[in-house]
């Protein structure tokens, strides 16, 4: 068969499956030929490289490409070392597919994947393809599939706060959330917030219902239900009123006996500061309450007045101090 017959949209169909019986024999007699391989191989890769959900396993075609150079080439032990002058083109063409394989599979969560982030104290919203919306606190990511979102899946993996507010699919598409300490939220239309931390995770839901699963334990959530994942434990709890939210939003912070511990935690988090204790004592004390504050130092002042203790904040670093500052 002569090489004009053979297109790069007939090599494309025979790498997605969809060739005839007929077209695939006259590709296998075509690839062959020696003098084809190198297109072979260019196609192959070309078209592997635009597939975003397709895995790249580089050791598998290294096997693949060394047992068809096996079978093709016999080579003396005296002919090893530099390659005959015929054979370099196809060896620098060999050496162009691994690089563009290696580039592909170094840089494959930032092909197939969007990241959406904020920094310290920023807090944003974004409406997704599926008509979801989604609301990200301070110093926090989520990533979500740049393709496909939507019509094959919708599954998004967070670190850091969020609250969902999921859009019902007319083919019932769940909506998955990946949190830390293994724990997965399945919804299909709901409101709920998920704080995803080292050392502790938590769902809140607001309406609808929810799919909890975390290995092998798995629970229902009704609106009002919290479910904490800290130490290794599962808990589940429901609460009333918002004082029970660990996620603090920008401007206003419920604190229901939160020690003095979390709330530095949410100051470095929210805010990105460096919070020290003059007495390992004071991070045990608690504050309840509804605060307004709309930067770090109305915060701070204010649980500091609460607590009847000082403080010092110089640059991003904070110090809480035993006794109140002299006027």
């Amino acid at each position: 068969m002569e090489n004009q017959e053979i297109s790069k949209e007939l090599l494309f169909s025979h790498f997605e499956g969809s060739a005839s019986v007929r077209q695939r024999q006259l590709i296998d007699e075509w690839a062959r030929k020696p003098e084809n391989e190198e297109q072979f191989y260019w196609y192959l890769t070309e078209w592997e490289m635009a597939q975003p959900g397709l895995a790249v396993d580089v050791e598998q075609g290294m096997r693949r490409y060394r047992s068809r150079v096996e079978l093709t080439n016999v080579v003396t032990e005296e002919e090893i070392g530099v390659p005959a002058r015929h054979y370099w083109p196809r060896y620098i063409a060999a050496c162009a597919v691994l690089l563009l394989i290696s580039i592909g599979v170094l840089y494959r969560n930032d092909i197939l994947y969007a990241n959406l982030t904020t920094g310290p104290g920023q807090v944003r919203s974004w409406t997704l393809s599926d008509g979801s919306r989604v609301k990200l606190n301070a110093s926090s990511e989520l990533r979500l599939p740049r393709w496909g979102f939507g019509q094959t899946s919708r599954e998004v993996s967070l670190k850091g706060e969020a609250t969902f507010s999921i859009t019902h699919q007319a083919n019932n598409q769940r909506f998955i959330v990946k949190a830390g300490d293994g724990v997965n939220v399945t919804v299909l239309g709901t409101e709920f917030s998920v704080y995803s931390r080292p050392g502790k995770t938590e769902v809140i839901l607001s309406k609808g219902k929810v799919t909890l699963q975390r290995r092998e334990q798995k629970l229902v959530m009704k609106p009002g239900d919290s479910v904490i994942v800290e130490n290794g434990t599962l808990s589940h709890n429901r609460f009333v009123g918002a004082t029970h939210n660990t996620i603090q939003w920008e401007s206003r912070f419920d604190f229901d006996r939160t020690s003095l511990s979390e709330v530095a935690h949410i100051l470095e988090i929210n805010y990105g500061l460096t919070v020290d204790f003059s007495s390992p004592e004071l991070k045990s004390l608690t504050v309840s309450g509804s605060f307004q504050a709309s930067n770090a130092q109305e915060l701070i002042r204010s649980v500091s007045q609460i607590l009847g203790i000082g403080y010092s904040f110089k640059a991003s670093r904070v110090v809480f101090l035993s006794e109140p500052a002299e006027r």
